[in-house]
């Protein structure tokens, strides 16, 4: 299994389950073809013994059957001894082939050939050797049918190769210049020595040629197997590749609102297979899905329907206590110190319980997708009303306008509800003036952004309302203070309903924690994005940096200079 794992190739399963069963099929078809190989060779060595054994009885025979002995039989003596009329062949010898009998160059032998290499019916690449005493004689049967004595380098050789061999042994021999050859030692004793062989060279070819075409039926085999195979596994996994596009789908889904109608389901063809039961599964799971974001909707809707009602109907008890208010103040001077105290916290509260109130309505009708009333607004004069709210509402802070407009580029126009983006200018700026000590400095910035340059990276983060805000011109509204920060507890909370830091819970005046809400609201329904950045200053004069965004994607923002806290808003520009 760890070969299987290392060979196989990373990627999608159905390449390594090709793959996989290509290198099964190649493996089992070598397999095969080396067993069979094997097998070929021990049963051609079986053949070729039985084949000396039969040859070597007869031989023996024939040898044995010789009325006398011929000039073959005399042993030879040497060269420089011998009569030279002596190696000339007799007529009977010549007829065979008139080669056979050209001297031998054994120094004890000078060339004759055994008695047993005539015997009937050997076969082409039989070899015959016998010794008597001193006297070597050996002879191989070439392919042409002729006698061809054996060198003495060659005869040496073999009787080297045979001088532990036992009678009646088969085994195999090289023979230097012959080629491997079966050996049968068919005599050995202190008089005679014979020897009969068959060549393995034609054994040896059909072993060759047989591996040959098991090659290139195996590799042939192979390739039809990897075509079959991944033909059989693109089939097989089709399912799974339905259920790969399924789960895009869904991931591609902005599901953070719960108001989705999540239809997208996978065909199950065949229940039964494992990819049936992956996407009958998956089936089953994005059913679950879309009922529980059907019915986190309809709690959601139910509950933006109880706030507005609730808001509207508190709205008249509200203003008949301000009203009533009104009314004993002006009988207040008749009253005691203390009774003209306690009308004065009762106007107070119900004021604030008025805001409250009018919150609450505003954002559940935003989120009810209540439509704005758009039209071109210029935001240079919308942030130049609300810094000049700001210096009056609080003298005691330092106020700044940073404005960095390209004369000769586009105006800070967009399209909205100029009443609501004036809220939402009015709450960041009060929100810096309240959460911030007197004398700290507030600089309110504005500039226009180019569209960024799309990338397949880029492309494929977030959700798809920021990056089209990404892709086109913007506009970025900055509220940056000096003051000592927000906490990093708090950071990630920032944006949600009814987040309030301590200090805001303790003043006289209190805090909704519905300001930044409302932000949020306001500029996601005018399809823009509100982030925060902040560094949260400390005694011994460290500082502790945190940013959070109202949506997962971060945009653009002003460099947070020491301790303290910048709000960046982006909005398309109008263009026209």
């Amino acid at each position: 299994m760890k070969l299987f794992n290392r060979l196989s190739p990373r990627g999608s399963i159905r390449r390594r389950l090709s793959v996989g069963t290509t290198l099964l099929i190649l493996l089992l078809v070598l397999t095969m073809g080396g067993v069979s190989t094997f097998a070929l060779y021990r049963n051609s060595l079986a053949q070729i013994d039985q084949q000396l054994r039969t040859a070597s009885t007869r031989t023996a025979s024939y040898q044995e059957g010789l009325s006398a002995p011929s000039p073959d039989a005399i042993p030879a003596l040497p060269a420089e001894k011998t009569d030279p009329q002596a190696n000339k062949p007799t007529p009977q010898t010549d007829k065979p082939n008139p080669q056979a009998d050209k001297p031998h160059e054994h120094q004890d032998d000078p060339g004759r050939l055994p008695k047993g290499i005539r015997t009937p019916g050997l076969r082409d690449g039989t070899l015959v050797l016998t010794k008597r005493q001193d006297a070597v004689q050996a002879a191989v049967i070439t392919p042409q049918g002729s006698f061809q004595a054996l060198q003495v380098s060659q005869a040496n050789a073999l009787l080297n190769e045979v001088k532990n061999q036992r009678v009646s042994q088969i085994q195999s021999v090289h023979i230097p210049g012959l080629g491997r050859y079966r050996v049968l030692l068919t005599q050995k004793d202190n008089q005679q020595t014979l020897l009969l062989g068959s060549s393995l060279e034609p054994t040896d070819d059909l072993v060759k040629s047989f591996i040959l075409w098991e090659l290139i039926l195996g590799v042939a085999a192979a390739v039809l197997a990897g075509v079959a195979a991944s033909w059989l596994v693109k089939r097989n996994l089709a399912p799974l590749t339905e259920v790969t596009e399924a789960a895009h789908q869904v991931t591609e889904m902005d599901l953070s609102t719960g108001q989705v109608d999540l239809q997208v389901r996978v065909p199950v063809s065949d229940p039964q297979t494992e990819a049936g039961q992956v996407a009958q599964a998956l089936n089953t799971l994005l059913g679950h899905v879309d009922e529980s974001l059907t019915a986190r909707a309809q709690s959601e809707a139910h509950l933006r329907e109880f706030v507005a009602d609730a808001s509207h109907e508190l709205r008249t008890p509200l203003a008949s206590i301000s009203g009533y208010a009104q009314l004993l103040e002006r009988h207040q001077s008749q009253w005691p110190q203390d009774a003209q105290n306690h009308l004065s916290r009762i106007r107070s509260e119900g004021a604030r319980m008025q805001r409250l109130v009018d919150q609450l309505l505003l954002l559940a009708r935003l989120d009810a997708g209540r439509e704005l009333q758009f039209s071109e607004v210029d935001l240079l004069a919308l942030c130049a009303d609300a810094l000049a709210d700001a210096q009056a509402a609080g003298p005691d802070h330092e106020w700044d306008f940073d404005l960095d407009l390209d004369p000769e580029g586009p105006l800070p126009l967009v399209s909205g509800d100029e009443d609501r983006l004036r809220q939402v200018l009015a709450n960041l700026l009060t929100n810096a003036r309240v959460h911030t000590p007197a004398g700290t400095s507030v600089r309110l910035g504005l500039r226009v952004l180019a569209a960024e340059p799309s990338s397949d990276d880029s492309a494929s983060v977030g959700p798809d309302s920021v990056r089209t805000l990404l892709s086109a011109p913007r506009v970025q509204v900055t509220v940056h203070d000096s003051g000592p920060g927000i906490p990093a507890a708090q950071l990630e909370r920032v944006f949600e309903r009814f987040s309030r830091s301590d200090q805001a819970a303790s003043r006289p005046s209190g805090s909704t924690g519905l300001g930044l809400s409302i932000v949020q609201a306001i500029v996601q329904a005018h399809g823009g994005q509100v982030t925060v950045s902040s560094i949260e200053a400390k005694a011994a004069g460290s500082t502790t940096a945190g940013s959070t965004t109202a949506d997962s994607t971060t945009t653009d923002s002003e460099t947070v200079e020491n301790s303290g806290t910048t709000f960046t808003v982006v909005l398309p520009l109008l263009v026209d």
